[in-house]
């Protein structure tokens, strides 16, 4: 419903909306190799609005609901700890690909096509390495394909630095 109200309140058509896997952008490819949208060009602004998305293990779930009854039983303990989930990304769409390189090749793709206004989504705590969500797609000892807040941040310097 949100995304259907702020395109009628932006009186912005679908034809000027754009959904890729920003992982395969090369901003000095000619409109024509990458098709963009016509209603890409000529645009003064664009508004990045990328995420790379976690899959919940199934396994975790699980493990998570059987503890279930046992927990039940047991005073003061949460009938169902959130922190036991794990969750992974899948392969070539990890924070890093998707949060941080794919939108530097949005940013420089908006250089490229002349576009003077980017304005970036983005996440709360890119500054806490500690945040539960850069543990995200990282196993028990801290290996892995997490930090997307960490590089989202990169990110919004990338932009800032851009002009």
């Amino acid at each position: 419903q949100s995304a259907k109200k702020l395109i009628k309140d932006v009186k912005c058509g679908l034809e000027h909306i754009w959904v890729c896997d920003v992982t395969t952008i090369d901003p000095q490819c000619s409109e024509k190799n990458i098709g963009l949208p016509k209603g890409l060009s000529g645009a003064e602004a664009m508004i990045i609005c990328t995420s790379a998305v976690p899959k919940i293990s199934k396994r975790s779930l699980i493990k998570a609901f059987l503890k279930v009854p046992v927990n039940l039983l047991t005073p003061g303990k949460k009938v169902f700890n959130f922190r036991d989930l794990q969750f992974r990304y899948a392969e070539g769409q990890y924070p890093e690909k998707v949060d941080y390189e794919g939108q530097v090749n949005q940013i420089e793709l908006a250089k490229r096509l002349g576009i003077s206004h980017v304005i970036l989504l983005s996440s709360m705590g890119g500054t806490n390495v500690y945040d539960f969500l850069n543990t995200i797609g990282k196993d028990k000892d801290g290996n892995g394909n997490g930090d997307i807040l960490i590089h989202k941040r990169k990110a919004e310097k990338y932009l800032v630095e851009s002009g």
